[in-house]
């Protein structure tokens, strides 16, 4: 399936040859995926000369309970059939302990640093690039994804033990990487060094670092960490979640200006409080990240001059300085805090970084320069990413916003993020490229679907109603039939919804579904036809369905017919997707919904009432009254 997809099963004519690579590979599923994704990788995958070609290159294959050594026969034939810049990537990988968890972003930033990723034209980012080296890795199985969005990104990656030992033997032997304890001396000049598992202090070793091109350090392994004035050509320092203060008195962070070739500099969750003024000398940096870094209260004024810096991940605590706009060749900035006292440094920044494609912030007062900052958003005309969180601030403010049609990802969410309508900016012609939206309104109307539903390349859509949904509009909304052609998964909550609004031929592809259902819709009479509008059948790709069950307690009957009917709905279609229902119960707030209660459940809602420390809703006291003389009566 891998091979030749799901329908067209494999040729006759490489039937015996399957069976016989299947037959060395033992069974062992890790071999099977990785010569099958060998055999897809290539362009003539089809031709029987080139899967014979496979057969003989894997030896005598493993045998039944093979030993790891066979196993790493067959791995290392995948390996050698990679281009000699994704076999640097891999062995790069080395770095990294087993079963760790290696971030996309950090580890994409790193072969940047490296110098492993180089484009032949400026046709392509080098970001963007080095993700694609990422992706193919993964298309051949030599790396586990981990976190896959609907966008097909992993968040993360991990590598398989035995394909991890494979590598550190490769690495060993052509000295690429040097997995160090921290106690023994090393004999040979190191170039890349990972200090891990090591737990004593052991800063006065000997060993020579004049050579070292990179150093990862790992906790505990961190307290027998060299002085970092024994390095002389290092490019990357990634010390990631080690805290610096169990170091020693010979480590000092001030060293590390001295570093004039340092391109990487990870300093996330090390509890640093401060960065030197002298940071300034780090000419060449790229990379900074100091993020969960919460004791570092502002950034040093003469980072401003680091001209080369690409991508700067700061931790929400830290203080901006002025001068940032200085910095063009930035293309990533996250842990932005937009307040008074911020506001116009922000401004600046955003004037003068026009080159930016990510762009992570925090919206969290209401400020005098708020149009001016929208403004200055229109400035980014490369920007591919945009997370905005508003707690405080206006999220309508957004509205006025003029997008580049760069734009990938736009996420607006906190409390106070909600746009009263759908902006303008939000239509196919404007956002061509759009593949992730994340919105809440005030509410949701006919045209903000029909508009939304109209971007080409959306694949991701989590569009969400503020407010009470019981007093929701009952308009029945709907779309057309070629609506979220592209969409992988769709999330419409908070407003009453149902299937039954994507007619066939609309959401072709999608895999996951949320919407909200109010159950005292089904009521006789009620806008819910639940066998019509609760079918499924006709979103053909569907995997996962997870709704949101809106109740109030009288709505027992309603609530359970609209459970049998949705599962009924999920056993009913050809995929048998999963299907999650979450209760919400909705609380009475009015005289009338007071009164119209069944006496069963008049005991329980007067022993809230009257216990409850919030008080009553306007024009319920007297009812507690009615209620509370109907409670005492029965008892």
């Amino acid at each position: 399936m891998r091979i030749f997809g799901h329908r067209d099963g494999c040729p006759p004519e490489l039937e015996q040859v399957s069976r016989d690579i299947l037959k060395k590979c033992g069974g062992v599923p890790l071999a099977i995926i990785s010569i099958a994704s060998l055999l897809a990788s290539h362009k003539q995958f089809n031709e029987k000369d080139h899967w014979y070609t496979v057969l003989n290159s894997i030896g005598h294959g493993l045998r039944e309970g093979g030993s790891v050594k066979e196993m790493q026969t067959i791995l290392s034939y995948s390996y050698y059939d990679l281009p000699s810049h994704l076999k640097t990537c891999l062995l790069y990988l080395s770095i990294f302990p087993e079963d760790h968890e290696i971030e996309r972003n950090r580890l994409i930033w790193r072969w940047i640093a490296e110098g492993f990723v180089q484009h032949k034209n400026n046709s392509c980012n080098l970001y963007d690039l080095g993700e694609s080296y990422l992706n193919e890795l993964i298309n051949r199985s030599m790396v586990e994804p981990v976190g896959i969005d609907f966008e097909g990104r992993a968040q993360s990656c991990r590598v398989h033990d035995i394909v991890l030992d494979l590598l550190r033997s490769l690495s060993s032997e052509q000295n690429f990487v040097t997995i160090w304890e921290g106690t023994e001396q090393l004999s040979h000049p190191v170039r890349r060094l990972s200090l891990q598992n090591s737990s004593t202090s052991s800063g006065s070793a000997t060993t020579s670092m004049l050579q070292v091109r990179s150093f990862t350090a790992f906790n505990p392994a961190v307290r027998s960490m060299p002085s970092l004035s024994r390095f002389q050509v290092l490019r990357v320092l990634d010390l990631e979640g080690c805290d610096l203060k169990k170091c020693g008195s010979h480590f000092k962070l001030s060293h590390v200006c001295n570093l004039s070739h340092l391109r990487y500099l990870g300093l996330r969750r090390t509890y640093i409080t401060e960065l030197p003024v002298e940071i300034r000398r780090l000419q060449f940096l790229q990379t900074l990240d100091v993020r969960g870094a919460h004791a570092l209260q502002e950034l040093p004024p003469s980072i401003s001059v680091l001209r080369k810096l690409m991508c700067l991940r700061l931790d929400w605590d830290t203080k901006l300085p002025n001068g940032l706009s200085n910095l063009a060749s930035l293309q990533e900035l996250t842990g932005v805090r937009v307040r008074q006292d911020s506001a116009n440094v922000v401004r600046e920044l955003l004037c003068g970084l026009t080159g930016l494609r990510v762009l992570t912030t925090r919206w969290e007062e209401t400020t005098d320069l708020d149009s001016d900052l929208v403004q200055s958003l229109g400035n980014l005309r490369e920007i591919q990413t945009l997370d905005v969180y508003v707690d405080g601030g206006h999220g309508d403010l957004i509205r006025s916003w003029v997008p580049s049609p760069c734009l990938r990802r736009f996420f607006s969410k906190g409390p106070t993020s909600h746009l009263s309508t759908l902006p303008p900016w939000v239509n196919s012609s404007s956002l061509p490229r759009l593949t992730s939206l994340d919105l809440r309104l005030s509410q949701v109307r006919q045209g903000d679907l029909q508009a939304i539903g109209a971007l080409p390349e959306l694949l991701s859509l989590r569009l969400r109603a503020t407010g009470r949904i019981e007093d929701r509009d009952t308009e029945r909304l709907a779309v057309g039939a070629s609506a979220f052609p592209s969409a992988r998964a769709c999330a419409f909550l908070h407003f009453a919804t149902a299937p039954s609004m994507f007619p066939r031929g609309a959401m072709p592809m999608a895999r996951r579904l949320e919407f909200s259902v109010r159950a005292w819709d089904a009521a006789r009479g009620g806008r819910l036809l639940l066998d019509g509008d609760l079918a499924m059948g006709h979103l053909p790709s569907l995997e996962e369905i997870s709704v949101e069950l809106w109740y109030r307690r009288i709505d027992g009957d309603e609530e359970e017919l609209v459970v049998a009917t949705l599962r009924r709905a999920a056993r009913s279609h050809p995929n048998r997707p999963t299907l999650r229902i979450n209760r919400k119960r909705r609380c009475v707030s009015s005289p009338a919904q007071l009164l119209s209660l069944s006496y069963t459940c008049t005991n329980d809602l007067f022993y809230l009432l009257c216990y409850s420390r919030r008080p009553p809703p306007i024009g319920v006291d007297s009812t507690i009254s009615s209620v509370g003389e109907r409670v005492n009566s029965a008892s």
